[in-house]
């Protein structure tokens, strides 16, 4: 498992790029449902959105907001390969701002 933190306003960008790592495609459902999962989400509380995509490789992502601040915390559970890589991407959707 790999964990960090990004910034809530990449969280778009995070998910096209964990669905293209793993394979999958990012579509207005897996958005939608992120939406909506997103809005009880608590870091502090231990209160998180649980989401997979199943590519050629499967990868889990947990997310959980730290309210009044703009910080998103993301956990990826998949093979060493894949982590690897979405940590590479994590760690830019953490220091900069992504469009």
């Amino acid at each position: 498992m790999y964990a960090a933190w990004i910034l809530e306003e990449n969280i778009k960008p995070l998910l096209e790029t964990v669905a293209r790592i793993a394979g999958a495609q990012l579509d207005n459902w897996d958005w939608d449902a992120t939406t909506v999962g997103l809005k009880n989400t608590d870091h502090e509380r231990g209160q998180w959105f649980d989401y997979q995509f199943q590519g050629n490789h499967s990868v889990k992502i947990r997310l959980a907001r730290e309210h009044g601040t703009s910080v998103l915390f993301v956990e990826l559970e998949s093979n060493a390969q894949i982590e690897s890589q979405c940590a590479v991407a994590l760690t830019i959707m953490a220091d900069y701002r992504l469009q």
